[in-house]
């Protein structure tokens, strides 16, 4: 397979900060890895605006390898053998800290799907978390938080570009959505649960879709009255992401529930639906 070594600064045609951020390693069309690549420095720039003052990211931003792949039996076979063990059906992303290498199943075209740039947005802030940030799911993170924010940013995806705090939801459809707000499933609940549970292949969908929403309620719900609490637990790593730490920062989970429940409905829902229209 011909490989093509890209360094985000060519690519982006523009000056990264902090140097390069992004090594693609790809067969595919020169537009597609353009495109890839300036979505990924957007998220640079939008993970360092977002996270400012919660954890000390002035070093230099750090260099992922990013494989795009655009055979689907391909993507399997190699992310199995990279990781040691079969992925979950319908993975089509995984960042490996051990190699700090994303692979993404990319397609064949001259441009990413939505859903595709979605996933490679969602696994890289994965790989800030971890080598950026110092963050490592094992070490503490609980699950909500880990997958919420990298959806944060991965649904942001609008139309080709990154536009941090937009509901695009592209990795997924309204219809999942409406599934979701049919769940009911607390918020002490979707804070408090282990892997195992999260990763129920009957209600993963519906535990990414929430843990994505709560953390864009915790940005922005409410008239954004909750942000500063949220950025302050967030300050915590790595003594500890505990409930009780999450409550004293925002308030009582049982008395956001309501809230929370309304502006999935009534914010993030609608503008979903606009993000989805042709």
């Amino acid at each position: 397979m011909r490989s093509a070594l890209v360094c985000l600064a060519a690519l982006a045609g523009c000056a990264a900060p902090g140097g390069r951020h992004v090594a693609v390693e790809s067969d595919l069309p020169a537009p597609a890895i353009r495109q890839v690549v300036a979505v990924l420095e957007e998220a640079v720039t939008a993970y360092r605006e977002l996270y400012a003052g919660v954890w000390d990211l002035s070093a230099e931003a750090p260099v992922v390898k990013v494989r795009l792949i655009g055979n689907p039996e391909e993507f399997k076979r190699i992310v199995t053998e990279a990781q040691g063990a079969e992925s979950g059906p319908g993975t089509q992303g995984r960042y490996l800290h051990k190699s700090r290498t994303l692979y993404i199943n990319a397609g064949r075209g001259d441009a990413l799907t939505p859903a595709a740039l979605s996933t490679a947005v969602h696994e890289f802030s994965h790989a800030l978390d971890h080598l950026w940030a110092g963050q490592e799911r094992p070490q503490g993170c609980p699950f909500w938080s880990f997958e919420g924010r990298s959806d944060y940013l991965g649904y942001s995806v609008l139309k080709g570009r990154l536009v941090p705090g937009a509901a695009a939801f592209s990795r997924d459809t309204p219809e999942v959505l409406e599934k979701t707000l049919a769940y009911p499933l607390t918020l002490k609940e979707l804070v408090d649960m282990k892997g195992k549970a999260f990763y129920d292949p009957k209600h993963v969908n519906s535990h990414y879709v929430l843990s994505w929403a709560f953390v864009h309620f915790l940005f922005h719900g409410d008239g954004g009255i909750h942000a500063e609490g949220f950025r302050k637990y967030l300050k915590g790593f790595p003594d500890g992401f505990q409930r009780v730490r999450l409550e004293a920062a925002v308030g009582n989970l049982d008395n956001l529930d309501a809230p929370f429940r309304a502006y999935l409905r009534d914010t993030l829902m609608p503008a979903v639906r606009e993000a989805a229209s042709p």
